[in-house]
């Protein structure tokens, strides 16, 4: 496994604190060694996890509020296991692995959810505003463990989960309506997000993802919906008004209808991505770095296709991936191309000049 980029806090996992500009192996758990099977891995604001093959769970970096889940809040340069909800044994199990600015959240085999870390707002779901230094248990609104849950999204400062019927509940801070429950009040556990109407539940969700202060969905139907902060038209509904109950995605370009044949959505720091059928790559939002990688910096309120430095739409895409002012795709020949803001080296091309347009990640060490 690798990464690059800023590393004040150890957030590369190489047991350093440098900052590299072309990727590093991350370290084993223990110190020896490269961290490996790894099936997952996600990065918060300084620091980052790993889901292992094992259903086990590795941290690295910052821990100032608990973050890493190893029952302490000393940060670390290597990749730790974090703790079950004893605090005793290792978390196992997990499904998949979620990371806010300072907090992380698990999907477990079961259909429970637990988070762990800063917690402030809420955004732990375990109805108080207490950091925890290990995985908490999140409470549904009956007060019950939170059960069924099909997948997960851990924003800025808030968490949502899609249950059983393909319902969304969203909890911590709302201050720009990313809970999507009609209102800007924060919540400590969860409460359901509302449809375009404001007044029946919003559902037929098929997956989740957050950013800041913002929160998105693909839909069955393979449309797009997105609910909170929209100063920089994040939300891609043509509007640089917030919203606080789900609003579907327009089309590429703007005009009536929805965009259609979503395979990926990733919310990021202002920004938007989405990876279409057609294996092209549409963003919007925030682009004071070329993260939209269309050529300009520009903010853009609807869908626009990423072009490569020949003004061709960025095609052959498999997978995508966004940081705070970057984003990132990796085509069907598993090469890695970012674009963005790169003032701490997170393209990894090798230098720190940020791209308005997709370029290529060095080759691996």
């Amino acid at each position: 496994m690798n990464c690059w980029g800023a590393n004040d806090a150890g957030q590369l996992g190489d047991s350093t604190t440098d900052d590299h500009q072309t990727p590093v192996r991350v370290v084993a758990v223990g110190g020896s060694g490269n961290l490996s099977t790894v099936t997952a891995v996600v990065a918060g604001s300084r620091h980052s996890c790993a889901l292992l093959s094992g259903g086990q769970v590795a941290c690295w970096g910052a821990n100032f509020s608990g973050q890493l889940g190893v029952g302490t809040t000393d940060a670390h340069t290597t990749p730790v296991l974090v703790r079950d909800i004893s605090g005793r044994g290792d978390l196992n199990d997990v499904r998949s692995l979620h990371v806010g600015a300072d907090h992380t959240c698990a999907l477990l085999t079961s259909g429970q959810v637990v988070c762990w870390g800063a917690n402030g707002s809420g955004q732990l779901g375990d109805g108080t505003a207490t950091n925890r230094s290990v995985p908490t248990l999140v409470s549904g609104p009956d007060g019950r463990p939170m059960a069924g849950v099909r997948a997960l999204a851990a924003g800025g400062f808030h968490t949502c989960a899609t249950g059983s019927t393909g319902n969304v509940l969203c909890w911590g801070s709302n201050l720009f309506g990313q809970l999507g429950d009609g209102t800007t009040v924060d919540r400590v556990v969860p409460t359901a997000v509302l449809d375009a109407d404001g007044d029946g539940t919003f559902g037929g969700v098929r997956t989740l993802t957050a950013g800041s202060f913002h929160t998105c969905a693909i839909l069955v139907s393979s449309r797009a919906a997105c609910w909170g902060a929209n100063f920089f038209g994040q939300l891609g509904d043509g509007s640089a008004r917030d919203r606080t109950v789900a609003t579907p995605v327009v089309p590429v370009g703007g005009g009536d209808g929805q965009l259609r044949a979503v395979r990926e959505l990733i919310a990021a720091g202002n920004h938007t991505c989405s990876l279409l059928g057609t294996g092209t790559v549409a963003c919007w939002g925030g682009n004071d770095n070329g993260q939209l990688g269309i050529d300009t910096t520009e903010p853009q309120q609807t869908p626009a296709l990423v072009l490569t430095a020949d003004a061709n739409p960025l095609g052959g895409i498999r997978a995508i991936a966004a940081g705070s002012h970057h984003s990132c795709a990796m085509p069907t020949d598993g090469r890695l191309t970012c674009w963005g803001g790169n003032d701490r080296g997170q393209l990894g091309d090798g230098s720190r000049t940020e791209r308005s347009t997709p370029g290529w990640v060095a080759t691996t060490i």
